[in-house]
């Protein structure tokens, strides 16, 4: 074979590579190639898979890369919705329409699992809790909460301000929510997602100013949608808000609130409770959440022996102060106290009573009835069995620390070691 000849079939080859090279990274440039849109029928399929496909450990339990995913409460929610938008071709468009699954910023990552979780990443980086509520849900009534769907908050105190995102996984015949999420101290230890299986929120959408409107139930945008305000889209309801705040100015913060979700379990409940029912889960919701709080105070402690006792900075002290979750638990507490009295403790079989009783009773509680605590609802910290009872007094007492730089002893109420000198950036919420 002559050169000139030679020289043709190597130009015609390497044409024909370099064709094949474009043709492959077309392809490939999206995330995920999409050919659908977001509707109803979608929305309620996505619906579907949430209630019947969705656990805590969802994506550990896809293995890598998914498994390494760090993810806190709204990631959790962006990265659900882009596997699941990837799952079935769906686009998916946030931030305005800004950011979509076209996007070719992972064009070079040849594997579309990781190339999702990169995208996954990219939006846990950009947008969070605020973006979530602000751009990308709309608000519904609260008779209209379906699973995947979200709640979220914003509560303010010394000009700091705490978010968060739970995902509702079902409504429960009571009218409580199964919920999903996370926290900042669950993503940075790479935990899975958390669940409480009956539970009810804390935080009324009492905000105002630019907040206004734009908390409490939500529900994600359609991917069409999502450049429009959530003012001109005939899908939002703005009703809870106007329930809000017509209890926030008839009775005022602390019972407004509570008020206000005693109506929404009431719009979602399908069964009347019986007294000792009632009594059962509101005792279970506060073993819960105080069991709960057993490992979020532990993750403070670590980190602050992590840091020699240094003063944690505002990131850290965000992510493992727990006076949110504190003042959730005293609302669980006082919801627990008005059920109860509200079908009157008289109406309790022995074993209810008697647990009501020695939680809430103002004289000490007996050795007896701290065992019988202790046996009721396990609390075990590294410092020894802590009982609803004892925490309960502690609590309201205002002896339980919420500050991540305090001792073990101070954060469940004992007064033991020297307090904190360390900066509080805030404290309760207002």
């Amino acid at each position: 074979m002559n050169r000139g000849i030679l020289s043709s079939v190597l130009v015609f080859f390497c044409t024909l590579l370099l064709i094949n090279s474009i043709g492959f990274k077309t392809a490939e440039a999206a995330v995920w190639q999409s050919s659908s849109e977001w509707n109803d029928e979608w929305e309620a399929r996505y619906s579907n898979w949430i209630a019947s496909s969705v656990g805590p450990n969802f994506f550990k339990d896809l293995g890598k890369p998914f498994s390494g995913l760090k993810i806190d409460c709204a990631d959790a929610h962006y990265a659900l919705l882009a596997y699941f938008s990837r799952l079935h071709g769906l686009h998916l468009k946030i931030n305005n329409a800004k950011t979509t699954n076209a996007m070719t910023r992972y064009d070079d990552i040849v594997d579309a699992d990781k190339r999702l979780v990169a995208f996954i990443n990219y939006m846990s980086a950009h947008f969070g809790t605020e973006a979530l509520a602000h751009n990308d849900t709309i608000p519904v009534g609260i008779r209209s909460v379906k699973p995947g769907d979200l709640f979220m908050y914003k509560v303010s105190n010394n000009g700091a301000h705490i978010r968060h995102t739970y995902i509702v996984k079902n409504i429960n015949i009571d009218g409580t929510f199964d919920v999903l999420y996370s926290t900042q101290a669950r993503r940075d230890a790479g935990l899975p997602l958390n669940r409480h299986e009956s539970y009810m929120f804390k935080k009324a959408p009492f905000n105002t100013g630019v907040d206004k409107y734009h908390w409490g139930f939500r529900r994600q945008k359609k991917s069409s949608l999502t450049h429009i305000s959530q003012e001109d889209l005939s899908e939002s309801d703005f009703s809870q808000y106007k329930l809000a705040f017509d209890l926030l100015n008839k009775l005022g913060s602390t019972q407004g609130r509570l008020s206000f979700f005693r109506e929404v379990k009431k719009a979602n409940q399908s069964i009347n409770e019986s007294p000792n029912r009632i009594a059962e889960r509101n005792f279970k919701n506060v073993c819960h959440s105080v069991q709960d709080r057993v490992g979020a105070v532990q993750s403070g402690v670590d980190h602050n022996n992590k840091l020699g006792g240094k003063c944690m900075n505002y990131g850290d002290f965000d992510a493992y102060s727990t006076p949110s979750r504190d003042s959730g638990i005293m609302d669980e507490y006082r919801n627990y106290a008005a059920d109860v009295n509200e079908v009157s403790h008289e109406n309790l079989n022995d074993y209810n009573k008697s647990v009501f009783i020695s939680i809430f009773k103002e004289a000490d509680i007996s050795s007896s009835e701290i065992k019988s605590l202790e046996s009721s609802c396990q609390i075990k910290t590294s410092i020894g069995e802590m009982n609803l009872g004892t925490f309960k007094r502690d609590l309201f007492a205002l002896k339980v620390s919420y500050h991540p730089n305090d001792n073990i002893y101070r954060r469940w109420g004992q007064e033991s070691g020297s307090k904190t000198r360390c900066e509080e950036f805030y404290g309760y919420p207002n």
